[in-house]
């Protein structure tokens, strides 16, 4: 593979991982308001409340995009 192709796969696929990343951010967001505003069902809250810190979350797309 060329090292433009390359690059340009290396650059897609930490494009990608941003994206996705920051989807997930929002939809954390989303369920933790929710959760506040009493919207959500109990089962959702306890596994809100289970979740890892997001945290964790930024160490797995740093750890992925290298």
């Amino acid at each position: 593979m060329s090292s433009a192709a390359l690059a340009l796969s290396e650059v897609l696929f930490a494009g990608s991982s941003i994206f996705l990343f920051v989807v997930t951010a929002y939809a954390n967001i989303e369920i933790e308001e929710g959760v506040v505003r009493g919207d959500l069902p109990f089962s959702e809250r306890d596994s809100v409340a289970e979740r890892a810190p997001l945290s964790a979350d930024l160490t797995t797309v740093a750890s992925i995009s290298r």
